[in-house]
Formats: structure tokens, sequence, C-alpha cells
């Protein structure tokens, strides 16, 4: 109890302002109507909190690190949940959204490991950044029709979670959206989804094919293979960001000709690749692509990839020609850092060349 608060708490007006007690279970008082930005912010001893009805918005913060809370009781008055409002409070096992929901922060149960099952309310028109990243106990979600937005990491390393249903007017599944959840089964994406982000079911092996492959709407999400020639299916269209990352006994791929992109990162650190046939059609060679693909030796760019990016081939260093076509007019500085054999093979007057001499490297002109 602090000084001049005999009841263990602060409140101004109508907002709970702080929470000095050390009860471990605590009833808020008729009247309030917000719960303020960090109110019960690291109370360790706290195991149940009883919030009146009339409570609005529960603030930023305002349960975080309360480690041993068990259970909120959540009337049906609350609208608004800030950021990070439950972030690491690890004991709390379900949620339930009563009423219709206005907003609900990012991170705003970030980390609570206990958390087993969410249930949405109706009026919710996104599923915020990140907002049940790492609850790794979450085993069912129930995402209602309205949501139209799944945002960036919402349920990433949600490794518990087995099934879930994507409801028709959904738009866009953010980066990451579902990144780790290896228990995942089963998945259904309605024709209304239009935008998927590259790492959105990165590291779902229960979604992997015979092959091994995660794919969904033409996006290879990873793979989870044990072969070392590895043959991407026909209708591909884009490789996604780390798809292959560190798979070292890959030695060689092949790449159809639907394939317009090489996400990010897409197979670095793949150590044992030794050639890659990359098709007509690819327009860009993400940053990273196949950086530290310590074996690759050659590679011939396609005539439709205009720029290679940042640090595409840095540390290939059994690189020895890379063939780069006159449609290319742009080439990170540092695309072949740390490739101390290479030689590139360009037109006489290209934007290949025009780097190669700025930046010191071997050169000889195509025939």
């Amino acid at each position: 109890m602090a000084d001049g608060y005999p009841y263990g708490y602060q409140i101004d007006g109508r907002v709970f302002v702080r929470y000095y007690g050390l009860d471990r279970e605590v009833i808020i008082p008729k009247g309030v109507t917000v719960i303020g930005e960090e109110a019960f912010m690291d109370r360790e001893k706290l195991i149940s909190v009883d919030l009146p009805y009339g409570v609005k918005a529960i603030e930023d913060r305002a349960f975080c690190g309360c480690r041993n809370l068990i259970s909120v009781s959540m009337p049906g008055s609350v609208r608004v949940i800030g950021e990070g409002a439950f972030t690491h409070c690890d004991s709390l096992i379900s949620i339930t959204f009563p009423g219709r929901m206005d907003a609900i922060g990012e991170w705003a149960f970030y980390c609570c490991k206990s958390l087993a099952s969410v249930a949405f309310p109706d009026g919710m028109e996104e599923i915020p950044d990140a907002a049940f990243m790492f609850c790794s106990g979450l085993k069912s979600v129930t995402i209602p029709s309205g949501v139209k937005r799944i945002g960036f990491s919402a349920f990433y390393g949600c490794s518990a979670l087995a099934s879930v249903t994507i409801p028709d007017g959904v738009k866009k599944i953010g980066h990451g959206a579902f990144n780790g959840c290896s228990g995942l089964t089963s998945l259904t994406i309605p024709d209304s989804v239009t935008d998927i982000g590259e790492t959105a079911f990165s590291g779902c092996k229960g979604l992997a094919d015979d092959d091994g492959f995660v794919i969904r709407n033409g996006i290879l999400f990873s793979w989870h293979g044990n072969g070392s020639e590895v043959t991407i299916p026909e209708g591909v269209r884009i490789i996604g960001q780390e798809a292959f990352y560190y798979k070292k006994n890959i030695t060689s791929v092949t790449i159809p000709s639907g394939v317009t992109r090489i996400g990010y990162g897409a197979f670095n650190s793949c150590t044992g690749l030794k050639s890659v046939d990359i098709p007509a059609g690819v327009s860009e060679i993400g940053k990273y692509a196949f950086e530290k693909c310590g074996s690759l030796v050659s590679v011939t760019i396609p005539g439709s990839v205009t720029e290679i990016g940042e640090e595409a081939f840095r540390g290939c260093g059994s690189l020895t020609t890379v063939t780069i076509p006159d449609s290319v007019a742009e080439i990170d500085d540092w695309a072949f850092r740390d490739c101390s054999k290479v030689t590139v093979i360009c037109r006489e007057g290209s934007y290949a060349h025009r780097f190669c001499v700025k930046h010191d490297l071997p050169y000889i002109f195509d025939p």
C-alpha cells in the first residue's frame, strides 16, 4: 500500500490510474470506465481481476508483466484493449471478448504462453500485428466474419495451433501471420484473399505436401524435405522469404518457368547448393537471396531481371562466373562481396560492365 492510497490504488475521476497493493485478487470499484496505462504493470502476485460493467477501455500495457494472472472478467462494456495490454501474462488461460470490440492493440497478448483459446467478437475488422505472437499454448482460434486483415506476425510462433479457418471476406494475411505454427495441419484460405505475405506460413511443416513443400496461392513458403536435388512444382509464382534458408543438404534446385520472384534470403546459407537454373520470367532476385551459398559455382541471370538485390550473392566463395544481361539496371554495391573468385560475363557498355569497373571486379565480354 502506497502512502496516500489507503485502498492500495489510485483513481482519478473514472480512470483507474495505478495499483499499489499486494492482493492476489482485485475487484475494481464500480464507476471506473478506464483501466489506465500500465495500471497493473509487473504486479506478479496478481491472480485475478474483476472488472465492473462500465469499463470501456483497457489502455496500453495495463496488465503487462502480470505473469501469474490467470483470469480477467471482461464485461460487455469493454470496447478497446490497448497495445501490449496483456503482454507476458504467462498464466492467462483463456480470453473471451463479450459484445462488440472496436479495437485491439498490437502486441496485446504477446507471449501469453498459457493462453489456450480465443473467441473474437463480431465487429472486428482486423487481427492486429503481433497480437498473439508466441502464444505457444494457443490451440484454437475462431476468426469471425467481418475480419478483413490478419496482421503482421499475428499468430507467429503459436506452435500448438492445429487448425484455422479464415472466413470469406479476409483480404490480406500479413507477413509472418502464422509463421512457426508447426502444429498447423488444416488451413482454409478463401478466394477473397488477394494479398499474402511471403512468410505468412513459413515453418508450418504440418501443412507440407508429400514432397515437403508448403505452398498456398502460388507462394512457396517453406520446404521440409530431405532430398539433395529439389524440383519446385509448377504453379509456384513466388519463392518466399527464407523458403530454403539453411538447407545445407541441397545441391541443386530446378525452378519452374512461372516463378517471377525469388524472395529475401530464399536460399541464404544453402552451403551445399552447387547449381540453380533461374528461368526467364524471374524479374526480381531479392536481398540476400543466395548469400553464403559457398558451393555455388556459376549463375546465369535471365534477361527478365532488372535488379540484383542487396548482398544477393555475398559470401559465395566458390562462385567463378556470373552472366548478367543488359536488362539489369541496378546491382547492389555488396551483391558480390566476398566472392573472391568471381568473373562477370556481360556486354560492353552495359550497366554490369560499368559496375565491374567501379568495383574492380574481373569481367569478360559476352561474345
